[in-house]
């Protein structure tokens, strides 16, 4: 076999080697990934309506998982996108669920999410921007649901929701900062940090 001959055989090698590599797996903590996306796409044509009943968008925040990496595998894009990733719409699907659900089953969650998150756009994109209407409309509340967690992982909440690209599009204003400092200290300290980080980052960039 010639040199080329050679070179176009083992390229050929390379790129079947490489289709038929297994995709990466998905996993979350409490449950097989499978069962997530059965139990999701099960519920999901009652919520993707312009006005899903609250009855099925409790339903559906409750099947949600309780951590990060997996809400990420689901809704993100994790070397490919999620099953979930353009649908049901979150950016207007948790403004739902905020109504139909307890507001301290919904804070928890959301909070809880949160932790060592990190910023995206798109379906990510909006867990973030619930967890920031929260703290900015119920700062009380937030900060009571960043208690039981330990100091590295508040800590990276505050990251998540002063993370880039802009954080001086959204600011953090000094009313919802008093409120902090008056319900927490440990929250007044990591949320200035925080967000003083997130500013000197955007600047450097």
């Amino acid at each position: 076999m010639s040199r080329p001959a050679r070179r176009r055989a083992s390229a050929l090698l390379c790129i079947a080697f490489v289709s038929s590599a297994p995709a990466p797996a998905r996993v979350c903590r409490d449950a097989p990934f499978p069962e997530y996306v059965q139990k999701l796409q099960a519920l999901t044509p009652a919520v993707a309506v312009e006005r899903p009943a609250p009855a099925d968008v409790a339903r559906f925040f409750a099947a949600l998982p309780r951590d990060f990496e997996c809400f990420n595998h689901l809704f993100g894009y994790y070397d490919d996108a999620g099953p979930f990733y353009a649908k049901p719409y979150l950016h207007l699907l948790f403004r739902h669920i905020a109504r139909a659900v307890p507001e301290r089953d919904y804070v928890a969650k959301i909070v809880g999410l949160s932790v060592n998150a990190h910023g995206q756009a798109d379906q990510t994109g909006a867990l973030k921007r619930a967890s920031r209407e929260i703290l900015d409309r119920r700062a009380h509340v937030f900060v009571a649901a960043l208690e039981p967690l330990d100091a590295a992982s508040e800590r990276s909440v505050w990251a998540f929701l002063f993370g880039a690209p802009h954080p001086s599009n959204t600011p953090l204003t000094l009313e919802v900062q008093a409120r902090v400092c008056k319900a927490s200290e440990r929250s007044c300290e990591s949320s200035k940090q925080a967000y003083a980080r997130a500013r000197l980052n955007e600047r450097r960039h």
